[in-house]
């Protein structure tokens, strides 16, 4: 019986390995570029660089990353707001308090911005 088990556990974790840990992930919004976790992209890239676009200044220093959904770009700062730029001109859309610093990341699913605060509060905003 344990034979048997330890085939099927070595049997699965081959699978696993050789189906899953090649492939890449089109879209490339994934850690290090695909399930491998390379780093390499696919794809040309920025052709060139010409310096910023935009830039918006917070009250407190910014150290999440931001995250980008329907042309919005969402992060937060440690001036105790979560911010919403536009992302092509960098204007403010909106921004909402919380009671301390904003340093996670924020993540966007289904219209709604998900993120954590200093104040010990998951905030889901619509």
């Amino acid at each position: 019986m344990k034979r048997i088990i330890t085939f099927f556990i070595v049997l699965g974790l081959g699978i696993f390995l050789l189906s899953g840990c090649k492939g890449t992930n089109p879209g490339g919004a994934m850690f290090r570029a695909n399930l491998a976790h390379t780093g390499v992209y696919e794809g040309r890239g920025v052709p060139s660089l010409h310096g910023p676009r935009w830039e918006f200044k917070t009250k407190g220093v910014v150290d999440s990353s931001p995250a980008v959904a329907d042309g919005i770009v969402y992060f937060g700062s440690w001036d105790h707001y979560l911010y919403a730029l536009d992302a092509r001109t960098g204007k403010l859309k909106w921004r909402f308090e919380t009671g301390s610093w904003v340093r996670s990341s924020p993540a966007v699913a289904d219209g709604i911005v998900f993120f954590g605060s200093d104040d010990h509060y998951l905030y889901a905003l619509e």
